[in-house]
């Protein structure tokens, strides 16, 4: 798939396309190295936004999460994913560089995420 029709592609991804292919996510998770459990935040994130549990993000990080996710999640992108070493090294450059734009929102999500569970814990 070309680059262009990639493109095309991913933009008409909604947030119900991601949280959709959450398995196929998962198990590409094993192949981001240091970033495994990073990028099972954002999935997590992704579901708490999509049930209404949390809503303290702004447009563009979601966006620019959705957009990341997707971008794991289908082989064929910049640098297919049926290619040894390569195929990944671009999921894991482009999920880094998104991950460092949106850590901030990131990790109030954290800290929030870790409140619920000690409240489900609790109670």
């Amino acid at each position: 798939m070309g680059l262009e029709k990639y493109t095309k592609y991913v933009r008409n991804w909604t947030l119900n396309d991601v949280l959709k292919n959450i398995p196929t996510a998962m198990s590409k998770a094993g192949h981001l190295g240091e970033y495994v459990q990073d990028f099972k935040g954002l999935l997590s994130l992704l579901q708490d936004y999509s049930a209404g549990k949390y809503r303290n993000i702004s447009v563009s990080t979601l966006t620019l999460v959705v957009f990341a996710v997707a971008y794991v999640i289908l082989p064929f992108d910049c640098v297919p994913d049926f290619l040894p070493v390569l195929g990944f090294g671009d999921d894991l450059a482009f999920l880094a560089a998104v991950l460092c734009k949106v850590h901030g929102e990131l990790d109030t999500y954290n800290e929030w995420k870790e409140k619920e569970i000690e409240k489900e814990e609790n109670a």
